[in-house]
């Protein structure tokens, strides 16, 4: 699993690292479930939506997308 490293740096303290560990997103955002799938349009992710492929929740007023729904599509995809 990768890490993450972040430094912090007070004033009086000699900067302190942490490191996380990296995490795959259970959810993600249209605008990033755009990115994931190369770059498609709001309204291809829509569609997607309405059509079943993609599976989505609504949090307040987010829409946010499963990330596995994504992964799905990009790995028929790359069968096909």
């Amino acid at each position: 699993m990768a890490q993450l490293s972040f430094r912090s740096w007070g004033n009086s303290a000699p900067a302190k690292e942490v490191t996380m560990p990296a995490f795959d997103p259970v959810l993600v955002s249209v605008e990033t479930a755009r990115a994931m799938l190369g770059g498609v349009g709001k309204t291809t992710i829509y569609a997607m939506l309405s059509a079943g492929d993609l599976e989505s929740v609504k949090l307040g007023k987010r829409r946010l997308i499963r990330a596995s729904s994504i992964h799905a599509i990009a790995g028929r995809a790359v069968a096909a």
